[in-house]
């Protein structure tokens, strides 16, 4: 039996934890030959130690058993320390009220533990930094986001996108710069398991359940053009002498962007995600598909809220413009490597076939209730 695992009907809203120890009690019906009196009581069967917890069951494996004794459904269980020894033989307990079919004594609490959802501790704070470089305008971006997760089921954030494209035109001997800037808030909400997922999770949420996104923003575009013009010229040298200046011409522009989105664990390792994004003059959607090369454990053990420590996850997507008349098809992909608890680095490709864009950034998670 050592070694063999078992289920428990007690889990993280129980305050199990990984490495709790339980006993397997049992009632032993000893009937005297002569008077018919019930000589028997509670008797230790066995240990178990929880290697795996989930919100309303945790998995255990046996460590330790009687010589002989089996195990069955709806053995009763008792907190525990460590591994026993063979207990002795029990002692009579006739007038012992009838027991709790399940539970008998409740699990030691666990107090000052943080408190999580998938996007980090709950009242810390997530924050990225990154850069990019379009090889064919020679477009350089740079941006910054974070989100703070509030609730189990909350988590509100903000970003800043800023992008320089310059380029001439030697023919019209003319020069120009597009300089676009980008502020946004956003909101997630995890609306719970829609699904049959048993107790599963992935960094992306319940296995099972639906993820809402929702932002909301501006976008700035300025455009600067140097064009020569002539100021003065002087008739009176052979050849005419030419002075020129400069006058500089900016066009702005500025727009409403919305952001939607789903995102749908549907494995351990494997999340669909589904989104919309409309602006003025863009109506993009997108999909995208992401695996984790290793899953994590119920209690976040070994993994930062992008994935497991030391694991990779790979995120293939694209998106279609429905407004563009060019750049209308996107595809691409993203990687992401958690390397501490803290740090995670993620370099990102995409391209249109015309275009190509290389982006790479460093999310920074402060695992650590602020306030």
């Amino acid at each position: 039996m050592k070694g063999k695992l078992v289920y428990l009907d007690l889990g993280l809203r129980d305050n199990v934890r990984v490495g709790d120890t339980f006993e397997i009690i049992r009632d032993e019906e000893i009937v005297h030959p002569i008077t018919g009196e019930n000589l028997g009581g509670k008797s230790t069967v066995g240990v178990v130690k929880v290697t795996q917890v989930f919100e309303k069951l945790s998995v255990a494996e046996v460590v330790s058993m009687l010589p002989g004794a089996t195990m069955t459904r709806l053995d009763r269980i008792r907190m525990g320390n460590e591994p026993m020894e063979p207990p002795p033989p029990p002692t009579p307990t006739p007038t012992e009220a009838a027991p709790n079919p399940v539970v008998t004594e409740a699990p030691q609490s666990h107090e000052g533990e943080l408190v999580h959802n998938p996007d980090g501790v709950l009242h810390g704070i997530d924050i990225g930094f990154g850069g990019g470089y379009e090889t064919k305008q020679k477009t350089r971006t740079m941006g910054a986001d974070l989100l703070i997760p509030l609730t189990k089921q909350l988590s509100l954030g903000g970003d800043y996108g800023y992008s320089r494209e310059s380029h001439a035109d030697s023919t019209l001997n003319l020069s120009t710069s597009d300089t676009e800037s980008e502020m946004g808030g956003k909101l997630r909400l995890y609306l719970g398991r829609w699904l049959r997922g048993g107790e599963d999770i992935n960094p992306d949420g319940d296995v099972g359940s639906v993820v809402l996104n929702l932002g909301a923003g501006t976008r700035s575009l300025k455009t600067s053009t140097e064009i020569p013009s002539i100021v003065s010229i002087d008739t009176t040298q052979t050849p005419p002498d030419t002075t020129r200046g400069t006058s500089v011409t900016a066009v702005k522009a500025s727009q409403t962007a919305l952001r939607f989105g789903l995102i749908l664990p549907m494995a351990r390792k494997w999340t669909l995600g589904a989104g919309y994004d409309w602006e003025q003059h863009l109506g993009r959607v997108n999909g995208w598909i992401r695996y984790y090369t290793s899953a994590i454990d119920p209690d976040w053990a070994g993994a930062n809220p992008d994935g497991k420590i030391g694991s990779l996850a790979i995120t293939l997507f694209g998106s279609y413009d429905t407004k563009s008349a060019t750049s209308k098809r996107w595809m691409g992909i993203d990687l992401k490597l958690p390397m501490s608890s803290l740090f995670t680095f993620g370099l990102t490709y995409d391209t249109d076939q015309k275009h190509h864009r290389v982006r790479g950034g460093l999310n920074v998670h402060i695992e650590k209730k602020l306030w």
